[in-house]
């Protein structure tokens, strides 16, 4: 028959393994969060280099539309 010192540290023990698996498991949430927000930020580089063209490209539009304007108004 087991003593209730024997109950109380085998209590502990399972707790300390479930607390370690519960560990391991916030480990690999966190390496996924990780990875994600990683990811994330590639695609914000990326949208906002394609910004950055967008924006040139339209900014050239603009400026030969106001050349042809002007050309015309002489």
């Amino acid at each position: 028959m087991a003593s209730i010192e024997d109950m109380e540290r085998q209590d502990f023990i399972n707790t300390i393994t479930e607390l370690k698996a519960m560990i391991g498991s916030l480990k690999l949430t966190i390496d996924t969060l990780r990875q994600t927000i990683n990811s994330q930020n590639a695609t914000i580089a990326s949208l906002q280099e394609s910004m950055n063209r967008l924006q040139c490209a339209y900014d050239k539009a603009v400026k030969e539309r106001d050349d042809l304007s002007n050309r015309m108004n002489l």
